[in-house]
């Protein structure tokens, strides 16, 4: 019987994760690990990602905007086609721009929890954290 139902439990997660697409919104960065160290934004001016129902996604990295696309296909999310602009900015922004578009285009796993969304890069354990971002209205 545990058997049975811990099947059948097991089916009902894995069809609503499959089921699962990213939320769209304008979310804030506040938090990442990158190559296995924590930190928070480095800039005044947010690191915002914001998602479209159309597959679309886009921001700004803290100097550049960026722009690109993703699906979300058995479960795992794939980002591709990310494109910024290519402003001069000081260091250590450029560095963390560089971890940033890596660790969003290599994410295949993301979690969402009420106003909070976490993408993963397995591979490298590397992971955005962000906040959603209220209405300004």
């Amino acid at each position: 019987m545990r058997v049975i139902i811990c099947t059948i439990v097991a089916a009902a997660l894995s069809a609503n994760l499959m089921g699962q697409s990213l939320p769209e919104g304008r979310w804030g960065l506040v938090s990442y690990v990158f190559n296995g160290k924590a930190g928070k934004p480095l800039t005044k001016k947010q690191t915002k990602l914001v998602i479209r129902d159309d597959g679309k996604l886009g921001g700004t990295s803290g100097c550049n905007a960026y722009g690109g696309e993703y699906a979300v296909e058995d479960g795992k999310l794939k980002v591709s086609g990310v494109i910024s602009t290519m402003m001069a900015c000081e260091e250590p922004t450029p560095a963390f721009e560089t971890n940033y578009f890596r660790t969003l285009n290599n994410a295949t796993s993301f979690a969402i929890n009420k106003d909070s969304l976490i993408l993963t890069d397995p591979t490298t354990g590397d992971v955005l954290r962000f906040a959603k971002i209220k209405d300004d209205k």
